[in-house]
């Protein structure tokens, strides 16, 4: 066996292996040996896009394209990468011909109506979205995904059937229960929203953002009188955010100096006050 065919093996039997940094070592080796071999390419490109370093990605796969373009996965991982270097357009088109060849990949789908909901285009995402959950219909994570985007559009009730039938299916995701819990607040149910995000909390503890919305759900949680139900509660959520308030709230003096928030209180009727100093 040859030097070359050494370093291809173990770069796949490692990258079959999920220790990506080790693969990426041998076929970098195999690389140094012949700079133009397509497989040498093809196993540093996926390499590098698996460690996180997606630039180098796109240009070891750019080098092999039609290699990546004959194989249904390395694809739509190449148009992956192109959105992770805010190469939208680029990786929109490669998404847009990979689905013409694969018209009915539920991976290539999910990936680029995910990256169409982040990029903000929601009802081109929700086109991908819903061809992928009609051919796999038991998936939590796109049905999130559709919830989201639903949400994003104002169209709540259908927003709200997506993230509760995401939920039953997987009590422990999370972001389906953040987006419901902002669902939730928007059409005035504060209560549940409150419960969406204890639950986030429950699964992830220091997602901030849900303290901080559960925190505003709290004081916006009133009886008939005025007063907000949990005011201890609110109290206690308040007291947890302090050390991060700063990520959601800045108050500046007069002169616009900077001030740092050093408490938080909470009233009965909901109130928040801020004890500051320069």
């Amino acid at each position: 066996m040859s030097m070359f065919d050494f370093y291809i093996n173990e770069a796949e039997s490692c990258f079959n292996a999920g220790d990506y940094h080790k693969s990426l070592s041998f076929a970098l080796e195999a690389l140094g040996i012949d700079r133009v071999n397509t497989t040498a390419n093809l196993l540093v490109g996926v390499s590098y896009h698996c460690t996180g370093n997606h630039s180098k990605a796109v240009a070891h796969l750019e080098k092999c394209l039609a290699e990546v373009r004959s194989r249904e996965n390395i694809w739509g991982l190449y148009a992956k990468s192109l959105f992770l270097i805010q190469a939208d357009e680029q990786g929109g088109k490669e998404y847009e011909k990979a689905l013409k060849k694969y018209p009915n990949s539920v991976q290539l789908l999910h990936e680029y109506g995910f990256f169409l909901c982040k990029a903000g285009r929601f009802k081109k995402a929700i086109n991908r979205l819903e061809k992928a959950l009609a051919l796999d219909e038991g998936r939590d994570d796109l049905m999130q995904i559709l919830g989201t985007c639903y949400f994003n559009l104002k169209k709540y009730e259908k927003a709200e059937s997506l993230l509760e039938s995401a939920l039953e299916l997987n009590p422990e995701n999370h972001f389906a229960a953040h987006v419901l819990g902002h669902i939730y607040f928007n059409i005035g149910n504060h209560e549940k929203a409150i419960g969406c995000y204890s639950r986030v909390l429950f699964y992830d503890a220091s997602n901030t953002k849900a303290l901080y919305d559960r925190l505003l759900s709290r004081v916006c949680f009133k009886d008939s009188e005025g007063n907000i139900h949990n005011p201890e509660a609110a109290q206690k959520d308040a007291n947890q955010l302090l050390p991060h308030i700063d990520d959601f709230i800045k108050l500046t003096s007069k002169e616009g100096k900077p001030l740092t928030i050093v408490e938080i209180k909470i009233n009965t009727t909901g109130g928040i006050e801020f004890r500051v100093t320069q």
